[in-house]
């Protein structure tokens, strides 16, 4: 919880932020014209939509100080057999060129583009420009980063 909350208290557990901010998620998906079940759908964990060719998938946490997160994360692509150095450079000029607006890091094998956000006072504005920015860069990365190390692309239903 925020100074704020501890001191004049709030109405708002995590869990209503959380279900506030999946309803705010909905609405985005539509004002983009993406139709449920064709092009996003929910899951227990939050939602997976296609941005290109990338999947992205946006999910909750809550920290231990109560405080609700939303993670934007889109797994693009395996690491390659061959060059890990040159490209572990790469992937940190990506970083330096992103200017912490997403991050990409290694999970296990595979490479992902992830920004986490406050819940807390965060829009549809906001909403959509996470999840755009996640969505955009992921779709660029995959396919560079295949054709200049010969990464694998990341196929849904393999292990993060």
């Amino acid at each position: 919880m925020g100074l704020f909350d501890l001191i004049f208290g709030s109405d708002d557990t995590p869990e209503n932020v959380i279900q506030d901010c999946k309803t705010k998620i909905r609405a985005v998906l539509n004002v983009f014209d993406l139709k449920e079940g064709e092009h996003w759908n929910e899951t227990e964990e939050g939602f997976i939509f296609k941005s290109g060719s990338a999947v992205v998938l946006i999910g909750f946490t809550v920290d231990e100080d109560g405080d609700p997160h939303i993670t934007v994360h889109s797994p693009i692509v395996k690491l390659p057999s061959d060059n890990l150095l040159p490209f572990y450079r790469r992937l940190l000029e990506i970083n330096w060129e992103l200017h912490g607006r997403v991050t990409v890091g290694v999970v296990h094998d595979t490479v992902v583009v992830c920004a986490i956000r406050d819940i807390e006072g965060l829009n549809e504005i906001g909403l959509a420009e996470v999840t755009g920015m996640v969505g955009s860069v992921a779709d660029t990365l995959d396919d560079a980063l295949h054709e200049e190390f010969g990464a694998p692309l990341f196929e849904l239903g393999e292990e993060e």
